[in-house]
């Protein structure tokens, strides 16, 4: 941060409120503490222009703690600039488990509204990968489109539907998936 230009961003992962959880997902024993450590320097040094974001990716075992994890970070931390959900995108080891990994995409986008007066804590928070037809519309607000083009897939009924201007589309391991 001390080397770092104006704007500056970083993106923080967070994957459980505790070291059991967290580290059953990022799979790397001390990370948790690892991780806390970081984030209390990053807001300790981070000067005007530099935002820190946390990202949480979004898998069927990471929905399990979500309430906790966002409890925790509410209680634990300044605002974050912004808290990235990311539905999964099915890469690598997320690809090899997509079964036990990947819950329905409304299912997901279901339970992120239940969890909407915790979010609306956070000073930003954006859903990320996320289809509009997927999320309810209260939501809509928050889905950003950051996927490169390429990554994404389109279904019959996208051709007409009057909102795939503004759509991210289906990422294409989740379509093979899913359909």
């Amino acid at each position: 941060l001390g080397i770092a230009q104006s704007p500056f961003e970083v993106a923080i992962p967070m994957f459980g409120p505790d070291a059991r959880t967290h580290e059953s997902i990022s799979r790397a024993p001390g990370s948790f503490e690892d991780t806390v450590r970081g984030l209390d320097q990053i807001f300790s040094l981070r000067r005007p222009g530099q935002s820190v974001e946390c990202r949480i990716i979004l898998t069927a075992i990471q929905m399990r703690w979500l309430g906790p994890l966002l409890d925790f970070l509410l209680e634990r931390f300044p605002p974050f600039d912004s808290l990235d959900l990311l539905f999964v995108e099915l890469e690598g080891f997320a690809e090899r488990y997509a079964r036990q990994l990947v819950m329905p995409m409304p299912e997901c986008a279901r339970a992120l509204e239940a969890e909407l007066p915790r979010l609306s804590r956070f000073r930003q928070f954006r859903l990320l990968h996320f289809a509009l037809c997927a999320v309810p519309e209260s939501l809509w607000p928050n889905v950003w489109n950051t996927l490169d083009p390429i990554k994404v897939s389109w279904g019959p009924a996208c051709r007409a539907c009057a909102v795939r201007r503004d759509c991210v589309g289906i990422t294409k391991g989740y379509a093979a998936l899913a359909g």
